[in-house]
């Protein structure tokens, strides 16, 4: 369990990869009632596969230097496609995300191109139950990259760019053959 922490000014001097506040993986882990804010990468790297909760949290102004990426960011199981269906059980609940904007530009990028999300489930991940959150100034709210089983329900959205909740399915298309 990792509850009721402050987790701030992480990956100053290490970026990418895996710089997150909290990164995780197993079966069975609870996260609940920690403070993570002012970092330029993500706050959660989430890769529990059975029963873990992520609950009461709150997350400002994270991840604003990466745009395929997501302040709570959970991939594939087997780090590639078609083998993310192996997360049952695992719930993001009642926390608060605020701030969640990519803020970075490179010099040979415009910065009005790239978003990042408050939470990013990639790779057709599937088995999540996302409810009863609030996102506040975020780019995208709840990014689902294919997947399936997925449950969002109950949040609320306030002053997003980008979109509050994007779903697509690249399982049945670019990434198909992958």
């Amino acid at each position: 369990s990792v509850v009721e922490n402050s987790i701030f000014d992480w990956a100053r001097w290490q970026r990418t990869p895996n710089s997150a506040g909290i990164d995780w993986s197993g079966v069975g882990h609870l996260v609940r009632g920690n403070r993570l804010f002012n970092a330029p990468e993500p706050a959660v790297e989430g890769n529990g596969n059975v029963d873990c909760i992520f609950e009461y949290n709150t997350i400002t102004n994270v991840n604003w230097e990466q745009s395929d990426m997501g302040a709570y960011y959970h991939g594939s199981s087997a780090g590639g496609y078609n083998y993310g269906w192996t997360q049952p059980g695992n719930v993001i609940r009642g926390n608060t995300w605020k701030k969640i904007r990519f803020q970075e530009s490179r010099p040979t990028e415009k910065a009005y191109s790239f978003t990042t999300q408050a939470i990013y489930m990639d790779d057709e991940l599937s088995g999540y139950t996302i409810v009863d959150n609030h996102f506040d100034d975020v780019d995208v709210g709840v990014f689902i990259g294919g997947g399936r089983h997925h449950t969002v329900r109950n949040n609320t959205f306030e002053a997003c760019g980008t979109a509050c909740i994007h779903v697509d399915n690249r399982g049945m298309n670019w990434a198909h053959e992958l």
